[in-house]
């Protein structure tokens, strides 16, 4: 797209894929880790790399929806950081939505911020996040809010 500075995650208008990774991967799980920082990806690889979920870190808005447009299979979960340069994450998590609108998959976002105020958590359930996780987190609590949003997946996709 020539001239254009739109990416071709933001012009393609919707994610057609309709397939987890799980499913073709023997039960897998795979979380794509959306976040801008590379030491906050360290922190998550450490913590849920052992756990035997397969991770994809991107490091922006743009990125993100450039790989959900462009992916064979969709990711079981995404954490989405909230405060990104650019397209923040609640931006994205509103975009995702909207670009699956018509899918018979169910996709669970989970925005991971230090914002922790009660409206903060409210501003990303309102962007179409399934849960708000503040950082700092243990390894506990991420793997909880990991495998609790998973289910709701399971509950609401095909």
């Amino acid at each position: 797209m020539a001239g254009s500075s739109r990416s071709s995650g933001e012009a393609a208008g919707s994610i057609t894929c309709q397939q987890f990774y799980s499913n073709v991967h023997n039960g897998q799980r795979q979380l794509l880790v959306v976040d801008d920082d590379d030491t906050n990806h360290q922190v998550v690889s450490l913590l849920l790399g052992s756990a035997g979920y397969a991770l994809v870190h991107v490091h922006s808005g743009p990125e993100t929806l450039t790989y959900l447009t462009s992916c064979e299979v969709l990711p079981d979960l995404i954490l989405l950081d909230a405060a990104m340069p650019g397209m923040d994450g609640r931006q994205v998590c509103r975009r995702i939505r909207s670009m699956m609108s018509n899918s018979s998959v169910y996709l669970p976002i989970v925005m991971v911020t230090a914002q922790v105020s009660a409206a903060a958590v409210d501003a990303s359930l309102a962007a179409g996040a399934d849960d708000h996780l503040g950082k700092p987190f243990s390894r506990s609590e991420l793997l909880n809010v990991v495998i609790s949003n998973m289910a709701k997946q399971q509950q609401e996709g095909a």
